[in-house]
This record gives C-alpha cells, structure tokens and sequence, in this order.
C-alpha cells in the first residue's frame, strides 16, 4: 500500500496512459476491446505456446523477464555500397529486461534493451543500438487510466531505410529523448484516448566514404505532438475509429530554409474500421489526411492522402498469412530528411512445424517520392527465418534477409544490394 501512495504521489502532477515510444506515421489502429466484450484472438500461430513461455521471475512485488541473445552473421555488402561491394562477417550482444509490477492497482515499468554490433576487421561499421524506458500507470477509476512514460535511446538508419535520404552515410545515429503522456477513458463500448509526446533528436557525426567527418547538428531538432482519438465497437467483431493530432518541429539550426531544416506545423484527420473474423482473423483498414506548413519564406505547404489496410488470416492452427499495403504521407519528419510519399505491399507467412518450431517468410516493396526537388526512390526486401524453442529458458534461431534499393538519377546515388544471414541464441532468465 505504501508503494502504491508513493507512486501516485509521484505521477499525479502529470496527470496523464498508454504512453507510446514513438509516434507511428500509419493510419492504422489497433482498436481496444470494450469491456463485456468477447476477444477472439484466434489460432495466431506467432503466440508463443503457453508450455514454452519465459518463466521469469518475482523480485518481491514485481516480475522480471530478461533474456541474451548472442548472434553470429555474415553479410555480402559491409558498407551498402554500389560498386566493390566487401563482405563481413559480425557478432551481435543483445541483451534485455522487463521490470514491471503486480500490484492489484497501478503499474511502474522500467524495461531496457540493446542491440551492440561489432563488424570483424571493419570497425568503422560497428552498431550500437540501445533504449531505456520508464513508464508508469495510475487507475484513477474502473474507467479512466493516467500514463507517463519517459525514454532515452540511440538509434540508427542505413541505407536501406526509406526516411533517410543521404548520399554520404551508410549508417546514420541519433539520440532521441521522449516523454509521453496519455489519458484513457472507457465505458462501455466507447474508448476515448488523449495523447501527448515531445522528442528530442540529436544526430551524431558520420564518417563519409571519403573518411572524413561530416556534422549533423542542423538536423537536429525537437517534435512535439497531441492527439484525441475515439474508438466505439458497433458489435463484438466491428470496431470504428478517428484520430485527429497536431504537430510542430522546431530545428535548432535553420541553414538554408529548405523542407528539410524548416521549422512546421501540421494536422492530421484519420478515420478507420476493424473487422475481427471470429477463429479466422482478422482485418484494419484507414484514410489519413495530413498538411503541412512551413515557416521558412517561399516554402509552399505539403499535404496528402494516406490509405492503408492489413490483414491476416489463420489458415489452420499451424499456418498465419499476412497481408499489409496503401499509401502514406510521411510528413512528421521524426528523423527523415523531408516529407515523403511511401507506397508500399507486403506479405507474411508464418508456419509451426512443430508447436516449437516457427518458421517465416516475408516480403515487402515500397516505393518512396520525397517532397521537394523530384526524386524517387524503391527498395525490396525478402526474408526468411526459423525460430525454435528448445525450453522456456532457451531458444536458436537463423534468419536470411535480401536487400535492394534503386534511387532516381536526382538522388545521384546507383542501385545498392545486400544479403545477410545470421544464426542466434537466446538464454532467458
């Protein structure tokens, strides 16, 4: 009880639910299930099966999961570069936890995890990926749920990403610093969200093919973004939705007052449904509007329509398909170099052939037209992977996956590929 006073007493002045690590440019949602409701989640064949599951374990009032994994690949093309494409082969530490609490009331969270690469004689491409979170509930009523969350992480894109649109990096790091706070009402069938975040990005230094050091701090900036969003479920299987937000980015340097150092504001409308097929699974689909104003002189706003849908059916107890494609206005510039078109289709393909051997199969295209001067650019993947869980403390794995991203003449870069495998191990604790 002392722990639950000291925790609302903490959070109370921020008043505010399911906080989120980062804002998401899609207009899909995952709707909530009323309270009453039934939930069929179906025979999803990616759950882990109840007798594999992590057994973690209880630190007093609260749970800890945690897990390694230690990986081995090799990859064709080191530097994701056109022309004398090096091979590499690389080691991969990632470790893991999850700390939350069980009370009968409240929640406090504190999860961290880390991607560490390291490339075999080529250090200059070594990886660190890393993300701490924070995040706290309090269940101000059987109704109405208040959330904060505060994180730090470092992230990084390659070459292969469709929102970073460099010539001379191959890898690009930022620190991103978040808060997010968030409100939830529900009753009965209606569920009523208000959310908030702020983002602070900071981009590091990169080394160009040249070897020379190039500064990113006029990309640096801060995003700030609020949004209400109601969900009302018509029956058990059909759920409507509409989201209304509004953002601003703020540049610390404005150097020439193009699209992609401009300070702006925006708004974004998005409305959708979900269909939930009883045992057979189920489907989203959503319209987005979203415009853009930037305060530089002579810059026109952008604006555009965003139209998505996913769907995914289970086959039989052994087989999930997936299906995910539509078109989206990438325009809130979290870490992109300016707004984009992205037109995108992807299928996935997951099968058991045993309760604890997993394997999958996916395959995406997307198609990126980048607002400004006239440049497009494509990239495909494929992959293939295979999970199995010899207990619930260990698990193996491998994973192949193929790149391609060919550029228009304006992005004056040539067509890029890369092939990597790896095999991994996970110890979970």
């Amino acid at each position: 009880m002392v722990a639950n006073l000291l925790f609302t007493v903490l959070l109370i002045p921020i008043m505010t639910g399911t906080a989120r690590a980062q804002s998401s440019e899609s207009v899909l949602i995952d709707t909530a299930t009323p309270e009453g409701l039934p939930s069929d989640k179906g025979n999803d064949v990616r759950r882990t099966p109840s007798e594999w599951a992590p057994l973690g374990s209880r630190i007093g009032a609260f749970a800890l999961n945690s897990q390694v994994t230690l990986a081995n690949g090799i990859t064709s093309n080191t530097f994701q570069t056109s022309s004398s494409p090096k091979a590499s082969s690389f080691l991969v530490f990632s470790p893991q936890a999850d700390l939350r609490s069980n009370w009968s009331r409240h929640q406090v969270r504190l999860y961290a995890n880390g991607d560490f690469a390291r490339y075999v004689g080529r250090s200059d491409r070594n990886e660190d990926r890393w993300n701490l979170v924070a995040n706290g509930r309090i269940d101000a009523s059987s109704k109405l749920e208040l959330n904060a969350e505060v994180s730090a992480s470092q992230q990084t894109r390659n070459r292969f990403s469709g929102d970073i649109d460099a010539t001379g990096a191959y890898i690009t790091v930022y620190r991103q610093d978040a808060l997010a706070l968030n409100a939830t009402y529900a009753s009965g069938r209606a569920y009523l969200s208000i959310d908030s975040q702020f983002y602070d990005i900071r981009f590091k230094p990169f080394t160009d093919v040249d070897g020379g050091q190039v500064d990113q701090a006029g990309q640096d900036r801060r995003v700030a973004r609020i949004a209400g969003q109601f969900q009302y479920a018509i029956s058990p299987t059909v759920a409507l939705y509409t989201q209304a937000e509004f953002s601003q980015i703020d540049f610390d340097h404005t150097i020439v007052g193009t699209v992609e150092d401009s300070d702006s504001s925006g708004g974004r409308l998005i409305a959708g449904a979900q269909f939930t097929f009883a045992g057979y699974g189920s489907a989203t689909v959503g319209l987005g509007y979203s415009i853009r104003d930037f305060k530089a002189l002579g810059l026109k706003s952008v604006e555009g329509l965003s139209a998505e849908a996913q769907a995914e059916f289970y086959l039989s107890a052994l087989t999930t398909i997936s299906f995910q494609g539509g078109r989206r206005f990438s325009d809130t510039q979290f870490v992109s170099s300016r707004p984009y078109f992205q037109t995108f289709a992807g299928v996935r393909l997951d099968h058991a052939l045993l309760r604890n051997l997993l394997v999958t199969g996916q395959a995406r295209y997307s198609h990126q037209d980048y607002v400004g001067p006239s440049s497009k650019a494509s990239t495909t993947q494929l992959s293939l992977s295979g999970r199995y869980l010899a207990s619930r403390r260990f698990e193996i794995g491998v994973d192949a996956t193929y790149n391609t991203r060919s550029r228009s003449a304006t992005l004056r870069q040539p067509d890029i590929s890369e092939l990597r495998a790896q095999i991994r191990a996970t110890v979970k604790l």
